[in-house]
């Protein structure tokens, strides 16, 4: 499988098992794990994400949308909320920004 597939699905098994133990988390917490466990997987070998297509970078940007609605609840986004403003409070930057800054 593709590096970038790997990635995702990580992430997601990542978030999968943390949504187990959400409700006794606070929000630090949470946005510690997030950073630690899934923001790591997609910061790793950044350079490679540079001149990817859109529709991969879709793919990961959905990963950080699900620990966006992770990190708030999903009852405060719910699930087709959109998750920009969240974005902003949890001062996160898409990933292709996020990509272009580093």
């Amino acid at each position: 499988k593709l590096w970038y597939q790997r990635r995702v699905r990580g992430a997601n098994i990542h978030l999968r098992n943390l949504q187990v133990i959400a409700s006794k988390l606070n929000y630090e917490l949470k946005r510690q794990l997030v950073h630690c466990l899934i923001f790591s997987k997609l910061d790793y070998c950044n350079g490679l994400l540079y001149d990817l297509p859109e529709c991969l970078i879709k793919k990961l940007q959905k990963v950080q949308n699900s620990c966006v609605r992770f990190l708030f609840g999903y009852k405060v986004i719910g699930k087709w909320g959109h998750v920009s403003p969240y974005l902003k409070e949890a001062h996160f930057l898409p990933i292709r920004q996020r990509n272009d800054y580093k």
